[in-house]
C-alpha cells in the first residue's frame, strides 16, 4: 500500500506529532508499505529552508515552500498558502503514488 502522512513539520523538528509520524512511518515501512511524508520546508530555528525532497530513515519526505510573511498584516495569508501548496503537492504526488490512504495531523494540511 502507498500511505501518505502529512503535517506542517517533520524531522528535524521534534515534538509529539513529529515523533508519532516517525514511529507510524517506521511501523508501516517494516510491514512492507510505501510511506510518503509531506510537510513544510521551514527549519526548526526558522532561519533558512530544508530540502524540498530527502529520504529520512528510508522514508521519502517531500516539502513545500511555506510562506513566511515579512509584514504582520500578511500573516493571515499563511493559512491560505499552506492549504493551496499542500493541495497541489498532494495532487502531484497522488498521480505518482496513487495513495491508498492518508494520515493527516494538521487541519490546514488536511483541507
Amino acid at each position: 500500500m502507498n500511505i501518505l502522512l502529512a503535517n506542517l513539520t517533520y524531522l528535524p523538528h521534534f515534538g509529539g506529532i513529529e515523533n508519532s509520524l516517525r514511529h507510524i512511518s517506521e511501523i508501516y515501512k517494516n510491514e512492507g508499505h510505501n510511506v510518503i511524508i509531506i510537510c513544510s520546508n521551514i527549519k526548526p530555528d526558522k532561519k533558512g529552508e530544508l530540502k524540498d525532497y530527502e529520504i529520512i530513515n528510508g522514508i521519502e519526505v517531500y516539502r513545500y515552500k511555506r510562506f513566511v510573511p515579512v509584514f504582520k498584516f500578511l500573516k493571515p495569508f499563511v493559512n491560505i498558502t499552506d492549504i493551496i501548496k499542500t493541495y497541489f503537492l498532494v495532487k502531484k504526488l497522488n498521480l505518482k503514488y496513487n495513495f491508498d490512504f492518508s494520515i493527516v495531523r494538521n487541519m490546514k494540511v488536511g483541507i
